[in-house]
């Protein structure tokens, strides 16, 4: 596995710890072209400047982590246990910022569902959240907020306070003026598994389709401009933010 050329200060946090309760099945361990979803984004992440990456696991855990075998960055891959996953996101949430390093000037929270995440797209989030100076930034396609997204730490202990079955869109609104959001044109990056049907691409065996929603694993990256840009108004946010929305 190629290193990172440089280390930020921002930790990763992969949320893979959901039911996939509307899909029907566990799907972050399904092969897409030979390789499980879950490990397909924590792949990217370890090439990413990220300075450390958590795996939150939950149901299902340890057939999750086994499909992560092998990934040779043992210094910065982590493992975050919640036993409380059926109580919600902001269980899985808290349980991976108890792994951020402390010193850490963010954490980039990943969901497990969005394979064609790369790299370069988590590099140039990062790139973007430092030279805003820190805040909450996340790509934004078609005027959408989507995975995955930065913390800044002055908003970390906001995230800790969350309760029930929630991500991080509370502390967003709350904050809309620290948002950097970082437009996207390149769809596909930014595609979670239950959105799309990806050109006849197989999932399992089955063609993907745009049904399902339900865990901790969502949507991601791509090419666009790293200049800070208005955040979408709240009406172009998506309705329900569930396991697989943060």
């Amino acid at each position: 596995m190629t290193v990172p050329a440089r280390r930020s200060n921002v930790a990763g946090i992969v949320l893979a710890a959901g039911q996939s309760t509307r899909f029907g099945r566990n799907k972050l361990i399904e092969p897409l072209l030979g390789m499980p979803l879950v490990r397909r984004v924590v792949e990217a992440a370890l090439r990413s400047s990220l300075s450390s990456v958590t795996v939150v696991l939950g149901h299902d855990g340890d057939t999750v982590r086994a499909t992560l075998a092998g990934l040779s960055d043992a210094t910065r891959l982590k493992f975050a246990i919640n036993p409380s996953y059926r109580k919600g996101q902001s269980t899985s949430v808290a349980a991976g910022l108890a792994t951020v390093p402390a010193g850490s000037a963010g954490a980039m929270f990943l969901v497990g569902d969005q394979p064609f995440i790369d790299c370069s797209t988590i590099d140039r989030l990062v790139a973007a959240f430092e030279a805003a100076g820190g805040g909450i930034c996340y790509p934004v396609r078609n005027g959408r907020r989507c995975n995955p997204v930065i913390f800044g730490a002055e908003f970390l202990a906001d995230l800790r306070q969350l309760s029930g079955d929630v991500g991080g869109r509370a502390v967003i609104e709350a904050n809309r003026e620290a948002a950097v959001a970082v437009e996207f044109s390149d769809a596909a990056l930014l595609d979670d598994i239950e959105e799309n049907e990806f050109d006849g691409k197989q999932l399992g065996g089955d063609i993907l389709d745009d049904e399902d929603e339900d865990d901790e694993d969502d949507e991601l990256d791509a090419d666009g401009e790293t200049a800070p840009k208005t955040p979408p108004a709240d009406d172009e946010l998506p309705d329900d933010f569930d396991d697989g929305d943060f």
